[in-house]
């Protein structure tokens, strides 16, 4: 998910370098997102139009946190979430924590329904609120914040459901 940000279209380039088959998880409506996308990774050195020939790289319309119709008959090693919205104030749509923490909660079930293995978040710095230098042992037991914005606290509980998700044996 997230490869028409910025980390994400860095992160998915050098998968496909590496000969990664990858599906491209993008935001509705598809077609204009896929245009930007192959444009960005052609940008990067990677030929995607040729990879999507070859059937190295595909793409599926996703919009967190209601995956699973769109990925209900996909099948996947291993997950790559880069997908976040960078929004600090809270929205009508519950922005962030629709797309950050519940986003992240229905991949993650997903991925437990079928078997994948394999779920890395990219995430970020600040998922400690104001506590400073924070170890994943903080984060589990709760000891983050308080927060700047709505945007860490979601990036944290986003975190937890992933550490959750580890310590379930998933």
């Amino acid at each position: 998910t997230g490869p028409a940000g910025f980390v994400g279209q860095h992160v998915l380039a050098e998968l496909l370098r590496r000969g990664a088959v990858c599906c491209a998880g993008l935001r509705p409506p598809l077609e204009p997102g896929r245009g930007r996308l192959l444009e960005m990774l052609g940008a990067l050195g990677v030929e995607g139009r040729s990879l999507v020939a070859r059937g190295h790289l595909r793409f599926i319309e996703v919009e967190l946190p209601d995956a699973a119709g769109a990925l209900e008959h996909s099948t996947f090693s291993q997950i790559v979430h880069c997908a976040g919205s960078t929004t600090f104030q809270r929205t009508g749509r519950d922005e962030p924590f629709r797309t950050n923490a519940e986003g992240t909660r229905a991949l993650l079930d997903w991925a437990r329904r079928r078997g994948c293995p394999r779920f890395h978040l990219l995430s970020t710095a600040y998922v400690g609120g104001r506590h400073g230098p924070l170890r994943e042992q903080a984060l589990a037991a709760s000891e983050t914040g308080p927060f700047n914005n709505v945007y860490e606290e979601s990036k944290c509980l986003a975190e937890r459901c992933v550490l959750s998700w580890e310590e379930a044996g998933a």
